[in-house]
């Protein structure tokens, strides 16, 4: 069974490989995560009235986190990162340490672009920044 954070993805074509077109930004778009600024995104057509939605991504400075979902996100190449990922609910309290020794970890491969310090392309889905951790 796909952890909460595939399903998530899926659910809003984070997985899905649907295309979007992104707004011309007078920023160079990058690969280098520390351009993008800490906080929740979720799609622009989900807006951010849903913050807790299944499609919310929280970026914490390093990683991606889905709802209910604590991952390490891993450079591999070019615009190639991967999440291992690990549910985590209620009294649920796993630390970033925890994550690749847990049995039920998922992982995935993404393909990502910074488009602005605020949003960012993570395939092919546009992400808008909604607030602050």
């Amino acid at each position: 069974m796909l952890s909460l954070i595939m399903q998530s993805m899926r659910a809003v074509g984070l997985l899905s490989g649907v295309a979007l077109m992104s707004p011309a930004l007078a920023f160079a778009q990058s690969t280098d995560l520390s351009k993008l600024e800490r906080g929740y995104y979720n799609t622009p057509e989900a807006g951010c009235d849903s913050i807790s939605s299944a499609g919310v991504v929280q970026f914490d400075g390093k990683n991606f986190d889905g709802h209910y979902q604590l991952c390490l996100t891993d450079h591999l190449s070019d615009d190639r990162y991967q999440s291992t990922c690990i549910e985590v609910q209620g009294n649920d309290y796993k630390k970033p340490h925890d994550i690749r020794n847990d049995p039920d970890r998922e992982t995935s491969t993404f393909h990502l672009k910074i488009l602005s310090p605020r949003s960012f392309e993570m395939d092919h889905v546009q992400y808008q920044y909604c607030r602050g951790e």
